[in-house]
């Protein structure tokens, strides 16, 4: 026997509608029997009441099987419709299947080729990001070394404008050392401008007209004798005391003459010093007591006078207790210490 979901639609349909007939068959006879069985007896029309009925029965039944006769190529007719119908929405939905799949499937492969072209278009960007990345740090690199290179350069030629500068800067003073140099030659005095030029570029110590000087690191010692100090530095012998009462200028002259007469410190060039060289004397700071000068000399000869005039009745003159030199006019009255060099 077969299952019923193994038969066909038209024999599912055929076997309801059977179904049904038989089930009303069986329920007119039914209701017969139990007519039949009620009336018993009666009639009408001289006809029993159950034949009457039972007659009327087997007519329906007549009529039933009639109508099924000719309902039923119709029904199978719709029937055939109703499956193919079913066969043609059946193979709508295959097709529709088949379109969908066949969408997806296309859709996927195009989903694959795209990501294939997106992973080579993006190894492509990479290596070319990597080639510009690599690029610009050659450039950068270069751009630094030409930039230190720049730098360099600039700082070079900064140096050498600075250097032109300064050379030119001591040209200029050379030129005006030598025009005062031909000024001083030409003139016999000092006067304070030369100097002022002549303690500066000695680096000489002069509260008034050098106070940033350093003085000379002078390097003395105390001669055989112990009259004598000797300044390995300036190469100048010194008196180490000097006179001993302050005088006037012409008997400084005549003081220094008697140091050489008497052959003093084995020795007969004594002269009076220049204002070049007292000035060398001169300490930046008190060392002697309140005096600016090396202890290795006396105290007494607080200042001295120079060999260099400043004008016809004026000559220069050493200030150790003041630390500085000036242009003192000798034709007034006036005296100072001597210490005599050679």
């Amino acid at each position: 026997m077969q299952k019923p979901k193994d038969r066909s639609l038209e024999e599912q349909i055929k076997e309801a509608q059977l179904g049904k007939l038989r089930a009303e068959e069986e329920k007119a006879r039914n209701e017969a029997a139990e007519i039949k069985k009620r009336l018993n007896q009666k009639k009408i029309f001289g006809i029993p009441v159950y034949q009457t009925i039972v007659g009327g029965i087997v007519a329906g039944v007549f009529i039933i099987t009639f109508s099924w006769t000719f309902l039923t190529p119709v029904l199978n007719k719709d029937a055939e419709i109703a499956k193919r119908k079913a066969e043609l929405l059946n193979i709508e939905n295959k097709l529709e299947r088949a379109r969908l799949d066949s969408s997806n499937r296309e859709l996927e492969a195009q989903k694959i080729e795209l990501e294939k072209k997106v992973q080579m278009i993006t190894a492509r960007l990479d290596s070319t990001t990597k080639r510009k990345q690599d690029e610009l740090r050659l450039v950068n690199n270069a751009l630094k070394k030409e930039q230190a290179k720049s730098e360099s350069d600039q700082k070079k030629i900064n140096d050498l404008t600075m250097q032109v500068s300064t050379l030119q800067k001591d040209i200029k003073n050379t030129k005006n050392e030598k025009e005062q140099i031909k000024n001083i030659a030409a003139s016999p005095y000092l006067t304070v401008d030369e100097a002022k030029l002549m303690i500066k570029s000695n680096k000489y110590y002069d509260r008034s007209f050098n106070p940033q000087g350093v003085g000379v690191e002078n390097k003395f010692s105390i001669q055989p004798g112990e009259s004598v100090v000797y300044d390995a530095t300036t190469g100048l012998y010194w008196q180490k005391s000097g006179s001993e009462q302050r005088i006037s200028y012409n008997d400084a002259k005549t003081y220094v003459a008697y140091l050489n007469n008497r052959n003093f410190g084995d020795s007969k060039n004594w002269c009076l010093p220049t204002l070049e060289e007292a000035m060398s004397l001169m300490e930046p700071a008190k060392k002697n007591g309140d005096l600016y000068i090396d202890p290795i000399f006396d105290r007494k000869q607080r200042w001295i006078w120079t060999a260099d005039k400043g004008a016809a009745s004026a000559v220069w003159v050493v200030i150790f207790f003041d630390g500085y030199c000036v242009s003192y006019d000798f034709s007034s009255y006036g005296s100072f210490y001597v210490r005599a060099v050679r």
